[in-house]
């Protein structure tokens, strides 16, 4: 199969297979800010713009000039149909991606802070979280295709909201297992947030939804090559403080022992990394106006990638996941060029629209001294 039936670029790089869901994300427009989600959905103060971490991550890449593939499920609908028209025209390949017949395509309610941080509020039309298509994404029609994506040195990128729910969570495990016998890389975003297990039917709800969210997050992450967690997550999975991860992420490792790099993100209050033997810290970028936060992790994710694959292709560094460690000593370069990502997609709304091209980043990289030594 040829790079353009892929939807990728001819550019000789490997393929990053984005996993999970895609959806679209009504953010409470800048007027709305500082109100709870009741008062914006009364008066209709919000937006849709396409998301979904994996989503996100997909059309980020493919910005950078990285092949990536979506594979996830949208409803055969009119809002599954404009989500995958945003990914082509991304130029990300859609053709993992399933439509479900009876179930929506995913809508999610993003109340805005005065500061323009954003909060998951609950999902479109009052929805249970496990009614949407992605819920039931299957790989059964196409195992076949997923599995000759998957070699040395292609990578795997997985967050963890489809756990929650029995369909979805047997394709997650079954994918990240697929990618450890090719010798893939998987990355994995931590990436919690309760409003899609403590509303879920089967896979998950009750009073006690939290301890089966970490137990299923834990275990899933055993594997992973790359594992992207924010302060706050390092906390509530770990038990780890904010404030000790980002001076000490090493101190991660016991949780995630097949990690050759650990990655957390904090915000305003910048990233720290663990990575071939290196660790340290890059600060937020200055200078850049804040409009909304939504997808900057993703992009910041997409940044690493990015540069972990130039390098390992460029620097014959090993097209596998124990090659990370020998580039480990450019681990600060490769965080800080995925800060510059994040903070760039910080600059417009929703998390698609904003994401940078690689020499708007190059471009902040060389003003900046930010991270540099």
């Amino acid at each position: 199969m040829t790079e353009e039936a892929l939807g990728g670029s001819a550019s000789g790089l490997p393929r990053v297979l984005c996993h999970g869901e895609i959806l679209f994300d009504c953010i409470a427009n800048p007027e709305a800010a500082g109100w709870e989600l009741g008062r914006v959905e009364e008066s209709a103060a919000w937006t849709p713009y396409p998301g979904g971490a994996p989503a996100n991550v997909a059309c980020a890449l493919a910005k950078l000039g990285v092949p990536a593939s979506f594979v996830g499920a949208v409803g055969r609908d009119e809002e599954g149909d404009k989500l995958l028209q945003v990914l082509e025209s991304s130029g990300v390949g859609t053709e993992l991606a399933a439509r479900v017949d009876d179930r929506p395509t995913r809508t999610v309610m993003v109340t805005r802070g005065m500061d323009g941080d954003r909060t998951f509020a609950g999902f479109g039309g009052g929805k249970a979280s496990d009614s949407f298509a992605d819920c039931e994404h299957r790989l059964s029609e196409s195992e076949e295709m997923v599995k000759g994506l998957l070699e040395p040195g292609s990578w795997l990128v997985q967050g963890t909201l489809g756990l929650a729910y029995p369909g979805s969570c047997e394709s997650h495990v079954c994918l990240a297992e697929w990618a450890k016998d090719a010798g893939a890389v998987r990355y994995l975003d931590i990436n919690w947030r309760p409003v899609f297990w403590e509303l879920a039917g089967e896979g998950g709800g009750g009073d006690d939804f939290e301890s089966l969210a970490r137990e299923r997050i834990m275990d899933f992450s055993l594997t992973a090559d790359v594992v992207k967690l924010t302060d706050e997550e390092a906390e509530w999975l770990c038990g780890i403080s904010g404030e000790v991860a980002l001076r000490d992420p090493p101190c991660l490792q016991r949780f995630f022992p097949a990690a050759k790099a650990i990655l957390v993100t904090a915000g305003e209050n910048g990233a720290a990394y663990s990575m071939g033997g290196q660790t340290g810290f890059i600060p937020v970028f200055e200078g850049l106006k804040v409009v909304e936060t939504t997808g900057a992790g993703d992009a910041f994710s997409a940044g690493f990638i990015s540069e972990a694959i130039k390098l390992l292709s460029s620097e014959k560094a090993g097209l596998s996941p124990a090659g990370l460690e020998g580039i480990g000593g450019r681990a600060r370069d490769m965080v800080r060029f995925a800060s510059a990502v994040g903070g760039l997609t910080c600059c417009g709304d929703g998390a698609i629209k904003p994401q940078p091209l690689h020499g708007e980043v190059l471009g902040l990289l060389q003003q900046s001294s930010v991270g540099s030594e």
